[in-house]
């Protein structure tokens, strides 16, 4: 009987060329649209923690071509590369995405706190009506200008809660289009276009 021989991957993430610990990284199939950092954990993938020098070693798999995923937090967005694991042993550098995202949410009576915030890729469903709060954002720039905008949604890859002045963050921020929805108590549930974000 031939056994085929197995891919083992090492992964080594990185941000800004510095190896980052605590990343979970994982392999899906090019055709599985599910993963973690969009849809929730998928079930029976190939995955791993990076440990203090920003390595991790994945369980072996079948040789092919994968998606690779890395999200450094909850409330960052993976990100992916395209990787064609061969048999044996092989190593694999991934620089985590430095974006950093950010926003205020406002009401009637100022900055909500508590709001649940999910970013996800922008979709092309028309556009909603004006809510009972407006939604600021700022990509770091200091030569940016906010943009008030709103649009429809659809589910989104992460999620953040405002702090109390209202603001929320995301982290290692993947160039994009992007749109938020904004969930608060006793508030009409709005969605806002980011995108595109050069991921700077």
């Amino acid at each position: 009987i031939m056994m085929a021989a197995k891919a083992v991957a090492s992964v080594l993430v990185t941000r800004l060329g510095t190896p980052v610990a605590a990343v979970n990284v994982e392999l899906a199939s090019p055709n599985d649209n599910s993963g973690f950092g969009y849809f929730g954990d998928m079930g029976g993938s190939t995955s791993g923690t990076t440990n203090a020098q920003g390595m991790a070693t994945l369980p072996p798999c079948d040789a092919g071509e994968y998606t690779l995923k890395a999200r450094a937090t909850s409330t960052s967005p993976a990100t992916e590369m395209k990787v064609n694991l061969a048999p044996g042993q092989q190593q694999i550098v991934v620089e985590l995405a430095s974006g950093v995202l950010t926003g205020t949410v406002v009401g009637n009576s100022g900055p909500v706190a508590g709001a649940e915030v999910r970013l996800g890729n922008r979709t092309e469903e028309g556009t909603s009506q004006r809510g009972q709060f407006a939604i600021s954002f700022s990509s770091g720039g200091d030569d940016d200008e906010d943009e008030i905008q709103t649009i429809d949604f659809s589910p989104g890859q992460t999620t953040a809660r405002t702090d109390d002045k209202g603001q929320f963050r995301f982290q290692d921020v993947p160039a994009g289009d992007y749109e938020v929805k904004v969930i608060a108590k006793g508030l009409i549930t709005e969605t806002a276009e980011v995108g595109p974000f050069d991921g700077a």
